[in-house]
């Protein structure tokens, strides 16, 4: 499933910084990693870029998953993450 152009063009043009989330389901487990940094690659087709360390359990449990979502926190969200914005 792909995100409509004009939706990803709107959601990407008010997100400057913050705290997203990546979460993907892998081999009947859920995995979350915290992205703070996530840019805006092309329009068509929609991409995105992350970074993830290749020490962490998502960067093998990615491409396994085929699919991720991303999950833009607000402010009042940070309790999510049990940090302090």
């Amino acid at each position: 499933m792909s995100i409509p152009v004009p939706e990803f063009k709107s959601v990407m043009r008010q997100f400057a910084t913050g705290i997203t989330v990546l979460t993907v389901q892998a081999e009947n487990r859920l995995y979350g990693l915290t992205v703070n940094t996530l840019t805006s690659v092309s329009l068509d087709p929609p991409l995105i870029l992350v970074c993830i360390d290749r020490h962490t359990p998502m960067h093998t449990t990615l491409p396994l998953a085929g699919v991720f979502a991303v999950n833009i926190l607000g402010a009042g969200q940070a309790y999510i993450l049990n940090i302090a914005l």
